[in-house]
């Protein structure tokens, strides 16, 4: 019995790491690259990461937000593959993926970089962009946990007037959420009449969010708590077995003396 005991001590052991790899997290933040914005000349806003323990990251998905009013987006280039979809006016989804990954630590490490141009007068202008962050991979294509969903916003002169590290993706879900549910009739009116573009958005969505990264898991959730469950479910299943092959053993042992 002490050993069947001693193996369950050491499943669950081995386990933990798993469990506890997912906190590792994610921090993100905007970068503005510091040139003075002149009309219809192009800007830079540097999209940057960092975790608080060393991971490699594999894949990411997020969309821009920005005043599609004042400025136009150009392009998104990084050091590999990147995608870019326009999902509606002032929205661009961006997909990043390195299957080799690319190595995260406690120091700022850039991913990507978005280009913008201003459509009109820059005087007295300010550009604010901010992002919804859905879900990132490493290189074991395990799902880390995303902290923030970091916003910026930028004088014509080139300064940052402020930044911030807004919490994440699930929480800014519930607050919209939260938000619809109080709608007057008379937006609801108004939300119906758009139905068919938001039907056409969510499709798009639907179409690019279950990306793979070679052979690996397509992006599905934001964390690994459920491949873990059904890991612990099956070794816990294993050692059920165990424990009965050990009592029939010991009974039939019984027998032959």
């Amino acid at each position: 019995m002490k050993k069947v005991l001693a193996f369950i001590f050491a499943v669950f052991m081995f386990s933990i790491p798993y469990y506890v790899y997912s906190a590792y997290g994610l921090y993100f933040d905007l970068e503005y690259s510091g040139d003075k914005i002149q009309l219809n000349r192009g800007f830079d806003i540097y999209f940057n990461a960092k975790s608080n323990s060393q991971t490699k990251i594999s894949a990411l998905r997020l969309d821009i937000q920005y005043d599609n009013s004042k400025i136009k987006f150009l392009s998104a280039t990084a050091n590999t593959d990147i995608d870019t979809y326009e999902l509606e006016s002032g929205t661009v989804r961006i997909v990043w993926l390195n299957n080799s990954g690319q190595t995260i630590s406690s120091q700022s490490e850039r991913l990507f970089t978005i280009r913008f141009k201003p459509l009109n007068s820059t005087d007295n202008a300010s550009y604010n962009f901010s992002t919804k962050i859905f879900e990132a991979v490493n290189s074991d294509a395990e799902y880390l946990t995303i902290e923030n969903s970091p916003s910026i916003t930028v004088s014509k002169s080139g300064d940052v007037i402020s930044s911030a590290n807004n919490t994440n993706s699930k929480t800014e879900k519930s607050r919209v959420e939260s938000g619809n549910k109080s709608e007057n009739p008379k937006s609801q009116s108004n939300s119906n009449e758009k139905s068919e573009t938001k039907q056409s958005n969510e499709n798009t969505e639907e179409n690019i969010s279950d990306i793979s990264i070679g052979n690996r898991k397509s992006i599905k959730s934001e964390n690994g708590f459920t491949y873990f469950i059904f890991g612990a479910g099956g070794m816990l299943i294993l050692v059920a077995l165990i424990f009965l092959a050990y009592n029939l053993g010991k009974k039939h042992n019984k027998k032959n003396k």
